[in-house]
């Protein structure tokens, strides 16, 4: 999909993208990043019994969102910055959505910049990771 600055508009909507969210997922993501807590891999670790499922760490769903927002940009943009808040726990074994939509189009001087709103949902909807992101927009 081709996309240029001046089809972009606000509130336009992101592509969702569903994660599976698999213990898999989580195990492949901990050695990649070297995050070994244990309520995310280990079923014994108390907060992990308390929830009844192991825990999706907070940083996967951050990078999750990243990945979301560097697709949805392609080579047209590259992201410059991406913060999330995470407010609620989200367990493994659950479908996580990744969504978003553009708040602001900005030109600063020479610089194109979109402001992105994004956020990941439970498998019942509400949302659990709040953020947003900023593109430089490169493309036409």
């Amino acid at each position: 999909m081709t996309m240029a600055w001046d089809s972009l508009h606000e509130r336009q909507a992101l592509p969702a993208r569903v994660h599976a969210c698999s213990r898999l997922d989580i195990t492949k993501y901990a050695a990649a990043s070297g995050d070994f807590y244990p309520p995310h891999l280990d079923p014994d670790a108390p907060e992990t019994r308390e929830l009844g499922r192991l825990i999706v760490p907070g940083r996967f769903k951050h990078a999750c969102l990243g990945r979301l927002v560097a697709e949805w940009a392609g080579r047209h943009g590259f992201v410059r910055r991406l913060l999330c808040r995470y407010g609620e726990a989200d367990t493994v074994g659950r479908p996580l959505t990744c969504a978003g939509e553009v708040r602001r189009l900005v030109v600063d001087g020479e610089q194109r910049l979109v402001y992105l709103k994004i956020w990941v949902a439970n498998a019942e909807g509400r949302i659990t990771t709040l953020g947003t992101a900023t593109v430089v927009w490169t493309g036409p």
